[in-house]
């Protein structure tokens, strides 16, 4: 696990300082209230015509939710599941102690770091991975109904958790807690420095059971 936390925390600390993140912070810095202030104080016939602030705002935060989407999304440059694939064995879950971690733990936490430094709140961010998981779920299901799935587990499609409320309430449990940790890291260290231990001892400080489909029990392969 260590060398995967090491490659994620690399992630984190050259990626804050990406020209996406930096425009998003750009794009989400704008002071509603002091604009709104600056307007007002013009002559009224100085304000005809002129887009609101508010507008302005909103305009913004579409702009920088495109921006990270484009990164973030399935199959983007910042969906790192393909590349651990290729640099960890091809296999998506990784022992640690007698448990083995889905391989979904490193790229959510380093979406809810990322995702804090470019200025995105706690609650964009996980509502935008519920959403996410939303059409996620519905694609695989539709591919199963249309045969794409023949032979493996029947998917469940889109599922929401009864006890969460809003879009992050249909993403999965270890998905929450693991952009929770990248939130949590961000808030202690803004600025980068983080280090494969910090992620370990964040994510060894759940328990396996609270992973839930994020941490199975290692079992000993055999010939």
């Amino acid at each position: 696990m260590e060398e995967l936390a090491a490659y994620i925390a690399s992630e984190m600390n050259t990626n804050i300082h990406h020209p996406s993140v930096l425009k998003m912070k750009e794009l989400l810095s704008y002071d509603v209230a002091e604009e709104t202030r600056k307007q007002m104080a013009l002559p009224w016939y100085a304000q005809i015509g002129t887009t609101s602030p508010q507008a302005i705002a909103a305009s913004n935060g579409t702009a920088a939710m495109a921006l990270f989407t484009e990164r973030v999304g399935q199959d983007r440059p910042w969906d790192h599941k393909p590349t651990l694939l290729k640099l960890f064995g091809g296999k998506p879950r990784h022992k640690q102690g007698a448990y083995d971690y889905f391989y979904d733990i490193w790229s959510n936490i380093h979406y809810g770091y990322v995702g804090r430094a470019g200025g995105l709140s706690e609650s964009v961010l996980s509502d935008g991975a519920g959403a996410e998981q939303i059409v996620s779920d519905s694609e695989r299901k539709l591919r199963e109904l249309v045969g794409l799935n023949s032979g493996k587990k029947p998917l469940p499609g889109p599922h929401r958790s009864a006890d969460v409320d809003g879009l992050r309430a249909w993403d999965d449990a270890p998905d929450r807690i693991s952009i929770s940790i990248g939130i949590k890291l961000y808030n202690q260290h803004p600025n980068g420095g983080i280090t494969a231990k910090m992620v370990m001892d964040e994510v060894l400080a759940v328990s396996p059971e609270e992973w839930g489909d994020g941490a199975s029990e290692h079992k000993c392969e055999t010939n």
